[in-house]
């Protein structure tokens, strides 16, 4: 005898196997997709038309929508179909304005860590040229220096060559 514990259980195992990857009847359940993305949302559209089949089916009657002076007369089911859209709609377009102030705060707060990192590399910069500028000038002190060195070197092997003549001249 079948119960019908026992009867959603073997459909619940049915659609499992179906749709999923494995199914492990224990204490823990294991279930994995298998299906991409697109499979499950054309899933979930063919249940929400079954649903609305069975709604339209158990309400045929029609109900007058009045607009200003106009009046159209539809049946309730598509009435319904029509607010669950614009329900849809307006949720959408919601999503969408919260989704772009949210990416806007996200470029702001990018946008003042890349001004904050600016100021820190201009200051770096700074600090590199004065540094560039003091050793350039000390560089160019340095090269004087050295220029003076070397012509008092020149000079003095000038005279260190010449001594010895003045040295046999004067004998």
């Amino acid at each position: 005898m079948v119960t019908a514990k026992g009867m959603q259980r073997r459909i619940f195992e049915i659609i499992c196997k179906s749709l999923l990857f494995s199914y492990t009847c224990s204490n823990k359940t294991l279930i994995i997709f298998i299906y991409p993305r697109s499979m499950l949302s054309i899933l979930f559209a063919i249940i929400l038309g079954i649903g609305f089949t069975f709604v339209a089916i158990q309400n045929p009657n029609v109900v007058p929508l009045h607009f200003f002076d106009y009046t159209v007369i539809l049946p309730l089911y598509i009435v319904a179909a029509l607010s669950f859209l614009a329900g849809i709609f307006i949720t959408a377009l919601s999503s969408l304005f919260d989704r772009t102030a949210f990416d806007l705060s996200k470029k702001e707060a990018q946008v003042s860590n890349l001004s904050k990192s600016n100021q820190s590399l201009q200051y770096q910069m700074n600090k590199i040229n004065e540094e560039n500028a003091r050793l350039r000038e000390e560089i160019s002190t340095t090269k004087a220096n050295l220029r003076g060195e070397k012509w008092e070197n020149t000079k003095e092997r000038v005279r260190n060559f010449f001594r010895p003549l003045r040295q046999h001249t004067n004998i």
